[in-house]
């Protein structure tokens, strides 16, 4: 699977899997999850494949993440990322690619601390930044969990 990390930061989409993606394509695709959570009570089942995580509600992807705070991640065999330089972007190259797809983006003040500051886009993306590098990259349907 080719995956654009580009399109990733801009609309959410990590190659074919998105918000709402049925969890077992994602399993066809990358096979069982090395490590897999089930969904408890009023909780989505959480799922890791190395720095990539997804969480999974009613069988459907919730949101997909990729921690990215490291100068390498680990990530499937099978998962090539194109536009994918290095993993830790600085906040000024992120700023650029979001114009590039038109995307605004606001911060989230009561998510921020003196370490990390959040952003959330109008497409559902979140990303995470220590000081000006991206640590984490994370999405989720804006209408349903974030009511953007």
């Amino acid at each position: 699977m080719q995956v654009d990390y580009f399109t990733f930061i801009a609309k959410g989409e990590f190659g074919t899997f998105k918000f709402g993606t049925p969890w077992n394509e994602v399993i066809n695709v990358l096979g069982v999850p090395p490590l897999y959570e089930p969904q408890g009570e009023g909780t989505a089942a959480l799922a890791r494949y190395g720095d990539m995580e997804f969480a999974i509600l009613n069988e459907r992807v919730a949101t997909v993440s990729l921690q990215v705070d490291q100068a390498g991640i680990e990530i499937p065999a099978n998962v090539i990322i194109i536009n994918f330089n290095k993993a830790q972007l600085e906040i000024i190259e992120v700023q650029n690619i979001l114009k590039m797809y038109g995307i605004t983006w606001e911060r989230v003040e009561l998510l921020c601390d003196d370490w990390i500051d959040y952003y959330r886009t109008s497409t559902g993306v979140h990303l995470s930044f220590g000081g000006d590098i991206l640590g984490k990259v994370g999405a989720a349907d804006p209408d349903k969990f974030w009511g953007i």
